[in-house]
């Protein structure tokens, strides 16, 4: 099976691995994952502003770091992991923001959008975001325990009660978020 984690985790290695002390290959990492992480960091900020700050704070973070980043053995969860960390403080958007943030990227009529935002609206801001992770971030619930400090158990298990509650409220034709089939990826979503 491919898993767009490792792989993506095996391309970042070497730039963590090469990292010295103020010396980064910063655009080498935005080149892999930069849009990644700023969809992310969008998500939990809301406003363009608060994202670009939180980038920035993560570029001066790899700096920082420099050689400690050698030692890091999963790059693109402990990406997500600082980005999370710096986006957080910063005032975090209501349940009902999000949800229509998540909304707004699946290709559907306005109607079927207003559907996933009133449906993602009433789960839990938590809930949302393990959504985020694993549907549209396609991380594994190893990479999302890592990312919001969670045993890996209880992510899966509360990523399987959001699901749950979310499939309940959608009920209908298949939307598409991205170019696949929520519903139907919601439906099948694999417990890795």
């Amino acid at each position: 099976m491919h898993d767009a984690g490792t792989d993506l985790d095996a391309a970042l290695r070497p730039f963590f691995r090469e990292a010295r002390e103020g010396v980064v290959d910063v655009e080498g990492i935005f080149a892999l994952i930069g849009r990644e992480l700023y969809h992310y960091s969008f998500a939990l900020c809301g406003s363009r502003s608060q994202t670009e700050d939180a980038i920035q704070d993560l570029v001066v973070k790899l700096l920082e770091q420099g050689e400690r980043l050698r030692e890091v053995r999963q790059p693109r969860g402990w990406l997500y992991t600082v980005v999370r960390r710096l986006a957080c403080p910063r005032k975090r958007p209501s349940p009902e923001q999000c949800a229509r943030r998540f909304a707004e990227s699946v290709e559907a009529d306005p109607s079927e959008r207003l559907e996933l935002q009133e449906a993602l609206a009433r789960l839990r801001p938590l809930d949302q975001e393990l959504i985020l992770l694993h549907v549209w971030q396609e991380m594994t619930f190893t990479e999302i325990a890592e990312v919001l400090a969670l045993p890996r158990g209880t992510a899966l298990s509360a990523y399987h009660r959001a699901l749950q509650k979310l499939r309940a409220s959608l009920d209908g034709p298949p939307l598409r978020v991205t170019g696949f089939p929520l519903r139907s990826k919601l439906r099948h979503a694999p417990a890795t």
